[in-house]
């Protein structure tokens, strides 16, 4: 889990970006997106396994469990045996590992997310960047009078464009 958390924290480290080096935030983008998808395969494969082996110990359990009623003479109702086999230690302390491997797989799966937010960001800052509105006069306030027409219709037909993209995102995120 150590090696998880560190690489899931330097992955976090990354969710921010700074304005004034977008081309170095989109040039690790992608990398960043598949360190956090190949993390989330590889957790989605520790819950698959563990599933696997509770299902093998739960047969296990089961053959010893009928065994042992057998051999004593006893009958065992399905119940009990159900119980028997979810009360064991084995059956506990497998179950408290597969909680744990689905949790990092959350996890990972949040972080990826979060990842493509980013990127959405990313474009959403590069073509806020493209029609200056960082620029002095933009971040300052400027005098209205001085400011170019041209300019601020074009940053407003891209803050506009920008929200019809983003609401498209979303209806498209929802039918899926």
């Amino acid at each position: 889990m150590s090696r998880n958390s560190a690489a899931m924290e330097a992955i976090q480290a990354e969710l921010v970006f700074d304005k004034n080096s977008l081309d170095d935030a989109v040039i690790k983008q992608p990398q960043l997106m598949w360190e956090a998808t190949r993390e989330l395969a590889g957790a989605h494969k520790v819950a698959a396994a563990l599933e696997r082996d509770k299902a093998n110990l739960t047969a296990e359990l089961d053959k010893l469990y009928r065994r042992e009623a057998e051999d004593n003479q006893q009958k065992m109702t399905e119940t009990a045996l159900v119980l028997r086999i979810r009360d064991s230690a084995q059956m506990r302390d497998l179950n408290e590992e597969i909680i744990e491997a689905r949790y990092v797989a959350e996890l990972w799966a949040g972080l990826v997310e979060s990842l493509r937010a980013r990127g959405s960001s990313l474009r959403e800052a590069g073509e806020l960047y493209r029609t200056n509105y960082f620029s002095r006069e933009s971040i300052s306030g400027g005098n209205p009078a001085e400011m170019n027409v041209v300019k601020n219709a074009e940053a407003a037909e891209v803050r506009k464009d920008l929200g019809r993209r983003r609401r498209a995102m979303r209806a498209s995120r929802e039918e899926t």
